[in-house]
């Protein structure tokens, strides 16, 4: 018995309606009338679009936010900070005693700002 025929095979039916779908898309017709004149399944054509991620809302979503990803930050080390006392400490204190302040601009006017002494 071949292990390997099933995932040939999948990997054919995901590469037919990749294609199918990109059809549809560039005919400029609904799915209903792509479907009708295709004589596919108006259910099985979107069960397909969302298993594979194309041309959902979700899928256009993900690609916009990984467009506007903001690069990496790097803030520095991470300084080592000492743990409270048992039975009357302050909580934790960092070492130095200049504090930490962190300011991010998120976009839309959204601005998140941590502060510790």
């Amino acid at each position: 018995m071949n292990r390997s025929a099933p995932a040939t095979s999948t990997a054919q039916k995901e590469t037919r309606w990749r294609e199918r779908i990109a059809r549809q898309r560039a005919s400029g017709k609904t799915i209903a009338a792509f479907c009708q004149e295709e004589k596919l399944g108006k259910s099985t054509f979107s069960y397909w679009r969302r298993r594979l991620g194309v041309g959902t809302v979700a899928a256009t979503a993900g690609r916009k936010r990984a467009a506007q990803a903001a690069p990496f930050l790097d803030l520095g080390p991470i300084k080592a900070v000492r743990p409270p006392e048992i039975g009357g400490g302050k909580g934790l204190e960092h070492e130095s005693s200049g504090g930490v302040e962190l300011r991010l601009e998120l976009g839309g006017g959204v601005v998140l700002h941590l502060t510790r002494h």
